[in-house]
C-alpha cells in the first residue's frame, strides 16, 4: 500500500483523531468523513448495535445512545481499520505523537503507549492505555501481529480505593465544600445505615462516582469527565482523602482476616495491581473458600501485563 496517499491522521487524547472529534452530533462526523473523501457513511449493525461506516469500511463511528428519545446521538468511540482490500486514499494512518500504529507489530507498540501511558495493559491481542483513551488490536498473538485496528475514546482516569475507615458522610462533606452537588444515589435504605451503596457529586464537566461494598467495606472512587483526573479540585479532593496504596493492599493481601483479604483482592481487581498476581495465585490455592473464590475471580479479571 503506498503510503504517501494515505490521509495521516493524528491521535488528539482525550479529543479524537483526523478530523473527527469525540462528543460532536454523529450528524457532524458523518459529514466530516464525507468531507474527508470517505463517504457515503452507511449505518451498519456490529453486534447488537449500530455505528457508522466509512464508504470502503476503514472508519468507524460508535455513537453514545442518547440520553433520552429524540435527543441527538454523539460521537463516543472512533476505530480507523486497517484494511488491504482499501484503497491507498480510504486508508487513514492512526499516529500517536508521530509515531504510526496500524501495521505495527502489537508488541512494539505496546511499548510505546506505555511509555506514554503506565497505566496500559494487554490482554492478548489487544492493548489498552486508558490514561490516553487508546486502544490497539491485532486479532491475533502477540508480540509480532501487526495492529489491525485502533480505537479513539475518552481517557479514563484512575480509580482511587478509600480507607475503609473513612465513613460516606466524610466523603460527601468534603465533596460539597469543594463545590461538587449530588450525593447518594440508591432507591432502597443502604444495607448499613449512613453508608449508600453508590453515589455520584458533579462539579461543571467533572463526574465522581462512589461505590462501596457493604460486606467488605470495599471503597472507590472513580473520576469522568475531560481531563478530570488533574483538576485542581480534584487534586485538593484527593488530598482530604485517606487513599488506600498499592503497597497496603499488597500487604493485606497476606491478612489471616478473610474481610481483610478479600477487600484487598477486590481493590487488585480496581487498582489493576498485576504485582499481585503471584499472591493471588497463591491465595487462588489455599483453602478458605471466599479468600480462594475471591482470588480465583480476580485473576481471571486481570490484564497479562
Amino acid at each position: 500500500m503506498s503510503e504517501r496517499h494515505r490521509p495521516a491522521w493524528s491521535i488528539e487524547p482525550g479529543r479524537g483523531i483526523g478530523p473527527l472529534r469525540l462528543g460532536i452530533p454523529v450528524d457532524a462526523a458523518v459529514r466530516a468523513l464525507d468531507d474527508a473523501g470517505l463517504g457515503p457513511a452507511e449505518r451498519v449493525r456490529k453486534g447488537s448495535s449500530f455505528i457508522w461506516s466509512s464508504h470502503a469500511g476503514t472508519v468507524h463511528v460508535v455513537p453514545l445512545p442518547a440520553p433520552v428519545p429524540g435527543a441527538a446521538e454523539t460521537v463516543a468511540e472512533i476505530e480507523v481499520v486497517l484494511l488491504g482490500s482499501a484503497a491507498p486514499e480510504q486508508q487513514p494512518q492512526a499516529e500517536l505523537s508521530g509515531h504510526e500504529l496500524l501495521g505495527q507489530p502489537l508488541g512494539d507498540v505496546r511499548e510505546f503507549l506505555l511509555s506514554l501511558d503506565e497505566r496500559a495493559e494487554s490482554r492478548g491481542p489487544l492493548v489498552t492505555a486508558p490514561g490516553l483513551g487508546v486502544r490497539v488490536w491485532s486479532g491475533s498473538e502477540p508480540p509480532m501481529s501487526p495492529v489491525r485496528s485502533v480505537t479513539v475514546t475518552r481517557p479514563t482516569p484512575p480509580a482511587r480505593v478509600i480507607d475503609p475507615r473513612c465513613a460516606f458522610a466524610r466523603l460527601d462533606r468534603v465533596a460539597r465544600t469543594l463545590g461538587f452537588t449530588g450525593g447518594a444515589t440508591t432507591v432502597r435504605p443502604p444495607l448499613l445505615a449512613g453508608e449508600p451503596e453508590v453515589a455520584e457529586w458533579s462539579r461543571r464537566e467533572i463526574l465522581l462516582r462512589y461505590s462501596f461494598d457493604p460486606v467488605t467495606f470495599l471503597r472507590v472512587l472513580r473520576l469522568d469527565g475531560p481531563e478530570a483526573d488533574s483538576a485542581p479540585v480534584v487534586q485538593r479532593l484527593l488530598a482530604r482523602l485517606p487513599l488506600v496504596t498499592d503497597e497496603q493492599v499488597l500487604a493485606d493481601l497476606d491478612s489471616y482476616d478473610d474481610e481483610t483479604a478479600v477487600r484487598a483482592i477486590q481493590a487488585v481487581g480496581v487498582l489493576r495491581l498485576t504485582a499481585a498476581r503471584e499472591k493471588l495465585r497463591h491465595l487462588s490455592q489455599g483453602t478458605r473458600d471466599v479468600v480462594r473464590n475471591a482470588a480465583v475471580t480476580t485473576l481471571i479479571g486481570l490484564p497479562d501485563a
